[in-house]
C-alpha cells in the first residue's frame, strides 16, 4: 500500500471486498516530494483497515504522529492474532488510548514505541485482559527497568520477550528478581548485564543458552503420560 498512497479510493473500495484478507503491512510511506516520511498516512488508510475485520496479522510502520488516527480503526479488529505497531522514530511514546483496545485471540504484539511509566498501570491491565500473548517485543525507558519487568512477570502464557530500553547513560548491572514461569527466551539491550533468579527457567538470555534447562523441559514433555492410550489402548 504504502508505494501507491495515490490509489487510496481504489484501495479503499476493493481491500474491504477481500472477504479472505488475512494479513495487511503496511511499511514506511515516504513523500516522493518531499523525500521524508509521509506523517498523514493515516488520513485514508485508518478508514480502510477499520473495515477489515477478518485480518489476523497488522504490521504498520508510520509516523508517531499517525498513530493516534489508527487506534480507533484497530478496535474493530477482534480477530488479530499478531499485531507489529513500528512509530517513528523509535521510542515515541505509544498513545494511552492503546490500553483501551483488546484483541482476545492476540499471541504477538511488537512496538519500537515506548511504554511510559504513567502507563505502567493501564499497560498491566491491558497485559491481564490478553492472557494468550506468547511473544512480546517492547520499549520502555530505562528508568523503569524494574517495574517494567514486574508487570511482564504477571503474564501467564508468555515464552518470548525481548525489551530495548532508552537510555542517556552506559547502563549498568541489575537484578531481575521475577520471571514469568513459562517464559523460556529473553533479550535485553546488549550492553546490559542482568542478574537472572537462580530458579529461572529461561533457555536463551542474550547469546547465552542453558542446556541444563532445555533437557529438563524436553524431558518433561517425554515424561507426560498418554493416559487415554493406556486405559483404551488402541487395537
Amino acid at each position: 500500500l504504502h508505494t501507491q498512497p495515490d490509489m487510496a479510493l481504489l484501495f479503499a473500495d476493493v481491500i474491504p471486498e477481500m472477504k479472505q484478507l488475512k494479513s495487511l503491512r503496511m511499511d514506511w510511506c515516504i513523500n516522493t516530494i518531499t523525500q521524508e516520511l509521509d506523517t498523514e498516512v493515516g488520513v485514508w488508510l485508518a478508514p480502510i483497515v477499520q473495515q477489515c475485520t477478518l485480518l489476523t496479522e497488522l504490521e504498520l510502520s508510520i509516523s508517531h504522529k499517525d498513530v493516534p488516527r489508527f487506534i480507533p480503526a484497530l478496535l474493530p479488529l477482534q480477530n488479530l492474532e499478531h499485531l507489529l505497531l513500528y512509530g517513528h522514530p523509535s521510542f515515541s511514546s505509544l498513545p494511552s488510548a492503546f490500553y483501551d483496545l483488546h484483541f482476545p485471540h492476540l499471541t504477538l504484539f511488537k512496538t519500537s514505541m515506548t511504554i511510559g511509566g504513567e502507563d505502567l498501570s493501564a499497560f498491566g491491565d491491558w497485559l491481564a485482559c490478553h492472557p494468550g500473548l506468547t511473544h512480546l517485543h517492547l520499549a520502555f525507558t530505562f528508568e523503569f527497568i524494574d517495574q517494567s519487568l514486574e508487570t511482564l512477570s504477571t503474564c501467564p502464557s508468555l515464552y518470548l520477550l525481548a525489551i530495548r530500553y532508552m537510555h542517556d547513560e552506559p547502563l549498568g548491572e541489575f537484578w531481575i528478581r521475577r520471571l514469568p514461569p513459562t517464559l523460556r527466551r529473553l533479550t535485553l539491550n546488549s550492553d546490559l548485564e542482568a542478574e537472572l533468579p537462580s530458579d529461572h527457567q529461561l533457555t536463551h538470555f542474550q547469546q547465552e543458552v542453558f542446556p541444563n534447562n532445555i533437557r529438563r523441559h524436553q524431558t518433561l514433555v517425554e515424561l507426560h503420560t498418554d493416559w487415554s492410550a493406556l486405559f483404551w489402548p488402541s487395537v
